[in-house]
């Protein structure tokens, strides 16, 4: 009977303990979006350092004329960018409000999903993030999808 229950015990307790593991990244995930919004709201050059250096920003744009273009920026040209233009967003009240947020675990990574609002241009478009550890542990973005539009 001993021997039962130790076997149970090794059996039942890994998986028990790897059943609260998606809770903890969902919760980790959540700390990390609201971090992101409040340095972006506040117009934290820091902001540019919660993108991992591998991670890819995708833009779809779309045109007056209706022209749709994507665009894609690697971290390496969009840290910088981002980090310099931040006084020039708080200059112009540049900013963007998240509603309809969704979170979904892709692998070991953390998928955000939420309707983006730019407070100055007055569009709203679908926004998302994938984010997780690097290999320092560190929560980062390592992709972010976006739809905007020019003045």
């Amino acid at each position: 009977m001993r021997r039962i229950v130790m076997l149970l015990v090794l059996l039942v307790v890994p998986a028990i303990a790897g059943a609260d593991e998606p809770n903890e990244m969902l919760t980790e995930a959540k700390a990390f979006f609201k971090k992101f919004v409040a340095m972006e709201q506040a117009y934290d050059a820091r902001t540019a350092d919660l993108y991992d250096d591998s991670a890819v920003l995708i833009t779809d744009r779309k045109y007056p004329t209706g022209q749709m273009k994507t665009i894609s920026i690697p971290a390496s040209t969009y840290k910088p960018l981002l980090r310099n233009l931040m006084p020039v967003m708080k200059l112009r009240g540049d900013w963007s409000q998240y509603s309809e947020t969704t979170y979904e675990i892709e692998a070991d990574k953390v998928r955000i999903r939420s309707t983006r609002k730019s407070m100055l241009k007055g569009y709203s478009g679908p926004h998302s993030l994938l984010v997780g550890r690097n290999t320092a542990g560190e929560w980062r973005i390592f992709e972010e999808r976006a739809y905007s539009q020019p003045f």
